[in-house]
């Protein structure tokens, strides 16, 4: 019972030193999981693995990238479309005042046909702007554009006082130039958007680029390091043997043609142990053989 506190301390430090050795065997064998057959294969595995992630970012680049060109070109499109539009806006609106004019003359039917055609171009246009438009400000100028385009035809068909027509032409002629300031500021807003927008694209294809290249960068070392192990494994089990340090076990983790090489250099040096340990014995045999003749001469 009073070895008790030392075999509890001889237990506690066997423990320790098999906790170390699993440490140690764990820290060999952390590729359990990743079998690779030969030193060739992992690094094919390797150089895949690292060239599929540059892939994937490239992919999601190119894709991010197409994504902006078609906005790009949709706000181009429909910036070209609403800025044509305008213009049609003002030239009818214009060609509308000039056949009020001649119809308040004339009187004619033929200034009516005329006026009736480019009011369809008009309401076309408005139509056409309110497909594509995405302004509120905008919509709403063009319904009151409709509204007085309506007021001024029923104010023509009925053949009402110039003055309230030519009041009704003004009002029509300030609403056409107020949706043509609309169209404007719609379009400076979309492109002030679009810049927004690359802005964004850039910073985020600039972080997706750091993040891809460290994720590359670490697969890279975690594949060199697989790569390496084995092999610094195998120098050091060479130059020991060299040495003559026959006493440490050969261990090599890594790729199954490595991990022979490592057994047969263990086998190699369980036979060189083998035989320093019967050189040593004979060594011993011979000197106690000589030693004994010696010592009868001397007596």
């Amino acid at each position: 019972m009073r070895n008790t506190p030392a075999r509890h301390a001889s237990t506690t430090g066997a423990l320790a030193s098999l906790t170390d050795i699993e440490s140690d065997r764990v820290g060999d064998n952390w590729m359990i999981t990743f079998k690779p057959q030969s030193i060739l294969q992992l690094t094919i595995t390797g150089f895949l693995a690292v060239s599929a992630t540059l892939v994937v970012a490239l992919v999601l680049t190119a894709k991010k990238l197409d994504g902006l060109s078609v906005t790009s070109q949709s706000i181009v499109s429909t910036t070209t479309e609403a800025m044509a539009y305008s213009r049609i806006l003002i030239e009818q609106a214009s060609a509308m005042e000039r056949n009020t004019l001649q119809f308040e003359i004339t009187g004619g039917q033929e200034i009516l046909d005329v006026y009736n055609d480019r009011r369809k171009r008009l309401i076309q246009a408005v139509n056409s702007l309110r497909t594509i438009s995405k302004s509120d400000e905008l919509n709403n100028t063009l319904g009151q554009l409709l509204h007085h385009d309506a007021l001024l035809y029923t104010a023509m068909s009925e053949q009402r006082s110039r003055p309230q027509a030519d009041a009704i032409q003004d009002s029509l002629l300030s609403i056409a130039y107020r949706a043509s300031e609309n169209i404007s500021d719609w379009n400076a807003l979309r492109l002030v958007e679009l810049g927004d927008d690359t802005e964004r694209t850039k910073t985020l294809l600039t972080y997706q680029a750091i993040g891809f290249v460290g994720c590359a960068l670490l697969m890279a070392a975690i594949f060199t390091a697989l790569i390496t192990r084995p092999l610094l494994q195998l120098e050091r089990a060479i130059k020991l043997i060299g040495d003559g340090g026959l006493q440490e076990p050969i261990q090599v983790a890594g790729p199954k043609d490595l991990v022979n090489l490592g057994e047969r250099l263990e086998w190699l040096r369980l036979r060189m142990e083998a035989l320093e340990q019967r050189r040593s014995l004979f060594l011993r045999h011979i000197s106690h053989e000589l030693k004994t003749p010696l010592a009868s001469m001397q007596e």
